[in-house]
């Protein structure tokens, strides 16, 4: 019995402890960065830059939040119902406060400007439709804030990730425009080397050929060789025939 009262006392603890992280979480979703009847918009911008180094230029890319109602109120500066802001390299900026002096909804969104001019990066085009509830309780009103991306689910926060574009580092194969200045200086060279210039090398080459060739020496001798081969073989016969027969007449002695 006492095991299974300790048992449910853990089991008891622990599922407190998951619905008290719940809990916290849930309000890190919905309220943002709220006080009171007072709103701010943290907005955070991040560049994958692949390690290149970039100009102050091509850092910058420019944000609308725009008031969908046209009583919401607006940070100022704002035209149209729009209020533009840019950022650059990897920045977090919050925006004017947005005061709230009544009770109701406020709707807004917040993404990408269309007529940006930045070609660097691939653009995020995330867009978030924010909506700020102002309330009233015994302290006073009260803004609570509710932001939800383009795929429908609650953001804890106003972020945009922009990747540098990959730029391929091959040439275009010339044209045959580019091209025909060097064939004109290869004909060119062509033409100055005329056949004229080239007749003293081959007489050289000429010359030096007659010079290498090899002929046979001529010592006057004009005698048959191969008669003195056929004396020295008679003789080397006689010598051979003259020795044995002097070993067979060496027993008959």
């Amino acid at each position: 019995m006492k095991q299974k009262s300790r048992l449910r006392q853990k089991f008891i603890i622990w599922l407190y402890i998951i619905i008290a992280c719940l809990g916290i979480s849930s309000l890190q979703v919905d309220v943002m960065a709220a006080n009171d009847n007072q709103v701010t918009l943290l907005v955070i911008q991040t560049l994958d830059t692949k390690g290149i180094i970039l100009t102050e230029d091509e850092q910058i890319l420019e944000y609308i939040l725009e008031a969908i109602d046209g009583n919401a109120p607006l940070p100022q500066g704002s035209e149209d119902n729009r209020y533009r802001f840019s950022l650059q390299g990897n920045q977090s900026i919050s925006l004017e406060t947005l005061t709230f002096t009544a009770v109701g909804e406020h709707h807004y969104q917040l993404r990408l400007s269309d007529n940006k001019a930045n070609t660097t990066f691939i653009h995020n085009q995330e867009s978030y439709d924010i909506t700020i509830y102002v309330t009233e309780d015994t302290n006073g009103l009260r803004a609570s804030m509710v932001a939800v991306n383009s795929a429908g689910f609650k953001s804890p926060e106003l972020s945009f990730t922009h990747s540098r574009k990959e730029t391929s580092n091959t040439q275009p194969a010339p044209t045959s425009d580019n091209r025909q200045p060097v064939v004109n200086l290869i004909d060119a060279a062509q033409q100055e080397v005329s056949s004229d210039k080239l007749q003293p090398v081959v007489n050289l080459i000429g010359a030096a050929t007659l010079t290498n060739t090899t002929t046979a020496v001529q010592t006057g001798d004009t005698t048959q060789i191969f008669l003195f081969i056929g004396i020295g073989i008679i003789s080397l016969m006689l010598i051979v025939i003259i020795i044995l027969f002097r070993r067979k007449a060496k027993p008959s002695q």
